[in-house]
């Protein structure tokens, strides 16, 4: 599965309206609302694939200390797969103990400027 700013949306703890709002719009954005919104909702993703990513690592290194994994030249693949497979469901909990009120109040500016700037 190919993580897509359409999934982010989908994926964040907004209300379904706004939701649909963002996604029925995204496409008809001028370029650099578009922009604007696309790196609001990516820079939120990759902050939250960082730290699942970190979790991740530490439970490689646990089961390294355990005996249960090897420290070879696939343990960070593995950790990033794993964390690649969770992302989804892990970005819908961890955000939902974050304030996203921030970055919903600068989408919703950006979706309403008339002036694209």
């Amino acid at each position: 599965m190919q993580v897509t700013t359409q999934a982010i949306i989908k994926a964040f703890p907004f209300d379904e309206e706004f939701k649909l709002q963002l996604l029925e719009k995204l496409d008809t954005l001028d370029p650099l609302r578009k922009y604007q919104v696309t790196k609001i909702l990516w820079d939120t993703y990759y902050s939250a694939f960082d730290a699942v990513l970190a979790e991740n690592l530490d439970q490689e290194f646990d089961d390294v200390g355990n005996g249960n994994a090897k420290l070879d030249k696939d343990f960070f693949k593995r950790a990033a797969d794993k964390t690649e497979q969770e992302m989804l469901e892990e970005i819908r909990q961890a955000t939902e103990q974050v304030d996203l009120s921030g970055t919903r109040h600068q989408l919703e500016e950006i979706m309403q400027r008339k002036d694209g700037v």
